[in-house]
């Protein structure tokens, strides 16, 4: 305690008088101000250059569609994975709960708009524990 009293002696702290509270109103009017215009002029911009997600949208045409593969476990699961060119490179997973062949090449035909058959050239099989 007596070192602060040695230091106020030293150096004693001017009162706070109306230099410092007059400019604190000023400075707080002038940061909400330019804080509003800052957020609107960020909210006018247009965004228009992210484009919309499209979400579980099969490949239109069969050339889309590169290599497949599906998984059949010993626990009644199927794990695909099908990997797709166009528009975008992308893999595509899927888990399904079929482990006959022809059912799971008959819902990928069903969900790539595809025929059977033109699944079996580009989708492979294997059996794991």
């Amino acid at each position: 305690m007596k070192i602060f009293k040695v230091l106020n002696r030293l150096a004693p702290a001017p009162p706070i008088g109306w230099e410092f509270w007059v400019p604190l109103p000023l400075i707080g009017l002038l940061l909400w101000s330019f804080g509003g215009r800052v957020t609107q002029e960020q909210l006018r911009r247009s965004h228009r250059s992210i484009a919309p997600l499209a979400i579980a949208q099969p490949p239109a045409e069969a050339t889309d569609v590169l290599i497949g593969k599906a998984i059949i476990r010993s626990h009644h699961l199927t794990e695909i994975e099908v990997l797709v060119l166009e528009p975008v490179p992308r893999l595509l997973k899927f888990y399904w709960p079929l482990t006959d062949p022809r059912q799971i090449e008959a819902a990928l035909a069903e969900y790539f708009n595809q025929s059977p058959e033109a699944v079996q050239v580009w989708l492979r099989f294997e059996l794991r524990d």
